[in-house]
């Protein structure tokens, strides 16, 4: 035997004259189990079949467990606003998110742009109208009556009619959930009202 193997056995000989150990509680309230603790045995080459104790070699592995929200969603980081679309035409765009970025004073015209969705065409530019989100508790019409946009605080503003809001200008690539009539257009950018 070499004397590295020799050292090796004559640790495993201490441990089993120890006898049995039994497993510690490590306080996170698992009591001492890990739900991913494989158990490795090496042959160390003598032939034998791992029944002699002092020449089978065993290697605990424990993973901690990560905390559970931590898979539960996507990081909403990554920028995106989940929109919904209801009405035929016109077309409302709601959403739940806030929006990254400075909001702004937009002045401008309410209307029905590409695809029959509520957009806003400003007054001091010649750009194309820009389809327009609300949050989820504005008051939209968009059929049984003359189609509106109520935005929460303010005062309802018609098709045709001016409207001034806070809103912050949003690439239409970051919105999920808009549908193509609405994105079709040639404006590249959406504006989120606040």
């Amino acid at each position: 035997m070499t004397r590295h193997r020799a050292a090796i056995t004559a640790s495993l000989a201490a441990v089993l004259a120890l006898g049995p150990l039994s497993a510690c509680s490590d306080g996170d309230g698992n009591n001492g189990s890990a739900p991913d603790t494989p158990t490795f045995t090496e042959d160390t080459g003598t032939g034998n079949t791992g029944t002699d104790a002092r020449e089978t070699v065993t290697e605990t592995v424990t993973t901690e467990a990560g905390d559970p929200s931590d898979a539960s969603e996507p990081d909403p980081a990554d920028g995106r606003i989940t929109v919904s679309a209801s009405g035929s035409g016109p077309v409302a765009l709601t959403t739940d998110d806030s929006p990254e970025g400075e909001a702004e004073s937009i002045s401008g015209r309410l209307v029905t742009g590409q695809g029959s969705c509520f957009a806003v065409v400003g007054f001091s530019d010649d750009g194309p109208p820009r389809p327009l989100v609300v949050p989820a508790d504005a008051d939209v019409v968009t059929q049984d009556g003359r189609p509106s946009v109520t935005l929460p605080g303010r005062d309802t503003v018609y098709v045709g009619q001016p409207m001034d809001l806070e809103a912050t200008t949003v690439p239409i690539s970051d919105l999920e959930g808009v549908p193509d009539r609405c994105a079709s257009g040639d404006s590249r950018d959406a504006l989120v009202a606040n």
